[in-house]
């Protein structure tokens, strides 16, 4: 897992986990505010709006995505 600076909310997308640098959290991104360059996210069960600069994108390798990747039951895939 690698850790990517993030410098715009262009390079972010709701629903994407992010990790947020001062509390150490992985969080989900919610809202993005373009204007005020600031992400609304979900963090341990509440809301925080912090500033894009201290959130990180996590990006995983190939391998990892395959190890974290599952298929549903239903198809017995």
């Amino acid at each position: 897992m690698k850790l990517v600076d993030i410098n715009t909310t262009d390079d972010v997308f709701s629903g994407e986990y992010l990790y947020h640098a001062p509390s150490g959290l992985m969080v989900l991104c919610g809202h993005l505010d373009e204007e005020n360059q600031t992400i609304k996210v979900l963090a341990s069960g509440r809301t925080m709006v912090d500033h894009v600069t201290r959130f990180k994108k996590v990006q995983l390798s190939a391998e990892e995505h395959r190890a974290h990747a599952t298929r549903c039951k239903g198809c017995g895939g």
